[in-house]
Formats: C-alpha cells, sequence, structure tokens
C-alpha cells in the first residue's frame, strides 16, 4: 500500500481501518525511533544528525558511509533537520518537501554503483512543531557499496573502487 489509500468496496471501510492503524504505528515507531535518538545526545554508528541538507555530493556520501556500516542494526538513519552546538543536539527543522524520495534515488542512479544502489527511504516526521526529514537506509547482503566511476560534483569527490563506511560517528 505504501503510503497510498485502499480503495472502496464492500470491506472498504474493515481495509481502510486496518490500513489506518498500519500507518499510525509506522509512523509512531519511526518518530519514536528518531526521539530516542535525539535524546541520546550524540550520533552513533546507524545514525547521524544534520542540519540541513547540504551539497548533494555530501548527502550521498553520507548515504554509502551507512549503506556500508557494520552495524548490526537492521535500518540506518540520516536524520534532517536537527542541530548540534556545543555537544547539544537540538530539532531545528528542515523547509518542507525540500527534498523526494525521486530526488535521492536519481541521484544514486546517477553515480555509477559497482552492483544495486543503496536501498532508502525519505520519510517526513513532525517534531515540538519542525519538519523533520528522516532517510532511513536498509541494511543489504549486497555490501559492499562502491562507485566504478569516480563522482565529482562541487569541487568535491568520491572516489571509484573506495569502500567508505561508518566507523562509531565519524564517516571513513
Amino acid at each position: 500500500m505504501d503510503g497510498e489509500t485502499p480503495g472502496k468496496g464492500a470491506n472498504g471501510a474493515k481495509i481502510f481501518l486496518l490500513w489506518r492503524i498500519v500507518m499510525e504505528n509506522n509512523s509512531a515507531t519511526l518518530l519514536d525511533i528518531v526521539n530516542n535518538l535525539i535524546a541520546l545526545q550524540k550520533e552513533g554508528d546507524y545514525w547521524d544528525f544534520k542540519c540541513n541538507y547540504n551539497k548533494n555530493i555530501d548527502l550521498m556520501f553520507d548515504i554509502i558511509c551507512m549503506a556500508n556500516s557494520l552495524s548490526s542494526s537492521d535500518d540506518r538513519y540520516i536524520i534532517v533537520g536537527v542541530s548540534e552546538s556545543d555537544g547539544i543536539f537540538t530539532v531545528t527543522g528542515v523547509e518542507k518537501n525540500y527534498m523526494t524520495q525521486a530526488n535521492i534515488i536519481d541521484s544514486l542512479r546517477n553515480m555509477n554503483f559497482s552492483s544495486s544502489i543503496p536501498d532508502i527511504y525519505l520519510s517526513k516526521i513532525e517534531i515540538n512543531n519542525s519538519n523533520i526529514d528522516v532517510i532511513k537506509i536498509k541494511n543489504s547482503q549486497n555490501k559492499p557499496y562502491f562507485l566504478l566511476k569516480d563522482y565529482t560534483r562541487d569541487g568535491k569527490r568520491i572516489s571509484r573502487g573506495v569502500i567508505y563506511t561508518r566507523n562509531g560517528d565519524s564517516n571513513t
């Protein structure tokens, strides 16, 4: 169903109610996860906070590092709209509808990966009346993710053949 409201019919009301419960539970679960990660007041090997969307190449680099993380977590998270100052992480929000899942996937597809691209999902949630984007990167058996050709944008480069990953709270 992927975010679409189910159709109507003889059992339409029951299906819609079930769909609504599933969607609300999925949203609540992600909201709980993000709130718990913010409460830790640090970054880790499967989550990273970003104040806003920086240059496209920086986001692609972050996604590759998270996708290659050896964390035992099934999902990895890039949470956009959380800033850090003096070691304190605070929800600041991000411009609503600035980035779309399609934009991110198109950028990944244009990078010439050795095999498939990382499996990502973009969700938009609200915390303290602020819009937060959560990029979820699924753990995969397709690791390692690396490029067959250099990817250069805005004076930065992601080099071909290099396996970038996340070590603790740092991309390497």
